[in-house]
């Protein structure tokens, strides 16, 4: 069965939480601000470097409502390992599983 996973993260000094609650939801919270759902899935890909054996990477696709006014990038991938400890984003944001 499919457990809440959270990881934690900063960005310009605020601190940001995203949990997933199971394999379709979840939600991000900003500093003390409320919760904000998202939909996602995780896609799944192969990045040759150039050896014999591909990498593995996952995207995770999201859909959140338009009302919501991000300050930072919202995108995540993971490198060798679905449900890794780190998550990746742009700007050298990292997610740590906490």
């Amino acid at each position: 069965m499919y457990n809440d996973i959270t990881y934690k993260g900063k960005y310009n000094g605020k601190d940001i939480t995203i949990n997933f609650e199971n394999t379709k939801r979840g939600y991000i919270k900003i500093g003390n601000r409320d919760r904000i759902p998202f939909d996602y899935k995780i896609e799944k890909s192969k990045v040759d470097n150039g050896d014999a054996k591909k990498i593995k990477t996952y995207v995770y696709r999201f859909t959140v409502d338009a009302k919501y006014d991000f300050y930072f990038p919202f995108g995540l991938y993971e490198i060798g390992q679905k449900r890794s400890p780190v998550l990746r984003a742009n700007d050298s944001l990292t997610f740590v599983r906490q």
